[in-house]
């Protein structure tokens, strides 16, 4: 379970996500309730914070505020905790004078070389609070990746290769055609990149073909 999160008390959060302070008092009450949930139950992968806000030398669980005291308590049951470097600007919805003031640097994604289809539409999927199906959880501003919704279609058949715009999305990547969301997006990790695995035995990198033929199963 992943989870991001935007400043490391109200002010920071404010500033960051430009969101009333109600929001951030929202933010602490359901971390709050999730804290209690994982007495009972937890993710068969754990859980996950990327921390995006003011760039800061004091790491956000360290800081003596009530989100990082917070933090400090899912830290003790094994979650983990890590602060973004990477800020993207979103097709150039966002410039970089707009976030000077937060100490970020934004990556424009159209400088990336692109080869392959990228890891996030295998594994990180979107499953919005309405059912809408996206094949990217990191982002999508103008609906391209919208895969399907669960009103009308169960997820194992969403993620198939019977779902003719999943395979086209998949394939189109494959051949280096890639839409202006997904051309602008510095997040992009080619399925050749081997990197992330290569100093962790316990990961199993799948190759494209069998990634393939497990869609099609």
């Amino acid at each position: 379970m992943r989870s991001s999160l935007y400043g490391f008390d109200e002010e920071s959060f404010v500033e960051t996500t430009r969101k009333p302070a109600s929001q951030f008092s929202k933010l602490l009450k359901n971390l709050s309730c999730l804290l209690e949930v994982t007495e009972e139950w937890s993710p068969p992968k754990g859980i996950n914070f990327n921390v995006r806000t003011v760039k800061s030398e004091t790491p956000i669980e360290e800081r003596d505020t009530e989100l990082g005291a917070t933090l400090r308590k899912f830290i003790a049951k094994g979650a983990n905790v890590s602060e973004d470097n990477e800020y993207d600007n979103w097709a150039g919805t966002i410039t970089q004078d707009e976030v000077d003031s937060l100490g970020i640097e934004l990556t424009d994604g159209k400088h990336l070389y692109m080869h392959g289809a990228c890891t996030k539409i295998f594994a990180e999927v979107q499953i919005k609070s309405d059912g809408q199906v996206h094949a990217c959880a990191c982002r999508d501003i103008d609906g391209s990746l919208v895969i399907g919704h669960l009103n009308t279609s169960k997820l194992k058949d969403i993620l198939s290769f019977e779902n003719a715009r999943y395979r086209e999305l998949i394939e189109s990547q494959m051949r280096g055609q890639f839409n202006d969301n997904c051309r602008s997006c510095s997040s992009y990790r080619s399925i050749y990149d081997v990197r992330p695995s290569a100093g962790d035995p316990t990961l199993s990198v799948m190759s494209y073909e069998k990634a393939c033929k497990r869609l099609q199963e």
